[in-house]
């Protein structure tokens, strides 16, 4: 029997073919778990997204999102709702398989250097699908004026 060469190239092919297999399911669990939202969890989820990207310690916040539903009592009232949804319909899950596919052991940061675009690529929301979300943070509270427009 004569031994077999080890082909780098094909294990290298097959490693980013499975790669590629683990974020497509990724993102289409993601884009389930924001279909099963209604618009006023998506507005509330949008606030959890939007404190867990204020922190100042970028590694607080990316350990709160990996915390998953127990990162809910950290999150303010208006935020804990859709957390707690995209929680149980799968979507942080998905994110988190989608940061470990994506993971080149080039950076501890869940987003940093990640191809986060890749999540959104061919998907479409229906105009009246923004418009309620759009509602819904508005009544949450989520317009942000800015001074000039506060002066004039």
């Amino acid at each position: 029997m004569g031994s077999r060469k080890i082909d780098i190239r094909r294990i290298e092919r097959l490693e980013a073919f499975e790669r590629s297999l683990k974020v497509q399911d990724a993102t289409r669990r993601l884009w389930e778990s924001c279909a099963r939202m209604t618009d006023e969890e998506m507005a509330s989820l949008y606030f959890a997204f939007v404190q867990l990207c204020d922190k100042e310690d970028l590694w607080e916040g990316e350990a709160l999102f990996a915390g998953g539903l127990a990162t809910a009592e950290r999150l303010e009232e208006r935020a804990r709702l859709g957390w707690q949804r995209f929680c149980e319909t799968g979507g942080q899950a998905a994110m988190m398989d989608f940061f470990r596919a994506t993971d080149d052991g080039s950076t501890n940061s869940l987003s940093k250097g990640r191809p986060i675009g890749v999540l959104y690529e061919g998907v479409r929301v229906e105009k009246k699908r923004k418009e309620g979300i759009r509602f819904h943070i508005d009544r949450l509270g989520g317009k942000r004026r800015s001074k000039k427009k506060a002066l004039a």
